[in-house]
């Protein structure tokens, strides 16, 4: 009975053309969600390269030329001195071979950014990680759906078929490379 009530409901909509307005509110639903998934995939987007550009261009931190021995003498009874640069350097600095330079509390030299990780960028790194793998989660959706929506459909031509795996494998390449 409950069935058959339900069908009936559905017929009279259909007949005054409320069928049509569902359909109508569904597409404009769907639409707004697109709109606010690329809003925030961009969002996430403009957040990654700025931290990128910060972490490229901050340096990481270098022993000021200012820094004796008698400053170490007070905070440490075991100075250490870095026979490249000739210079006293303080705790968790050490001497980067690529930068030619002692970097404070240095974590390492990142081929991707061309610069040590050092006390005043690794905030940036951490950052630019962060954001990477968040843009990771938000592309996988999206292709994943289009890597679906590829093989499920029968009804293509053999050219846009190529030209979508060509955009699926350039999506897959870029998640890969972030």
């Amino acid at each position: 009975f409950f069935f058959q009530a339900e069908d009936g409901i559905r017929d009279a909509q259909e007949s005054r053309g409320l069928g049509d307005v569902y359909k109508r509110q569904r597409q404009e639903s769907s639409h707004f969600w697109y709109v606010i998934y690329t809003i925030k995939i961009h969002v996430v987007l403009s957040l990654f390269f700025w931290c990128l550009y910060q972490v490229n261009t901050t340096d990481p931190g270098v022993v000021p030329l200012e820094w004796h021995i008698e400053h170490i003498h007070e905070l440490d009874n075991n100075p250490k001195f870095c026979l490249i640069c000739n210079l006293t350097k303080p705790e968790r600095c050490h001497h980067c071979a690529l930068c030619n330079r002692c970097v404070l509390a240095m974590d390492h030299h990142s081929q991707r950014i061309n610069n040590c990780v050092g006390f005043f960028n690794k905030k940036y790194f951490i950052q630019t990680l962060a954001y990477g793998a968040t843009l990771q989660i938000l592309f996988l959706p999206s292709i994943c759906f289009e890597v679906l929506k590829f093989f499920g459909d029968s009804h293509q031509t053999e050219s846009v078929a190529v030209l979508k795996f060509v955009l699926v494998f350039i999506d897959i390449a870029l998640v890969g490379i972030m």
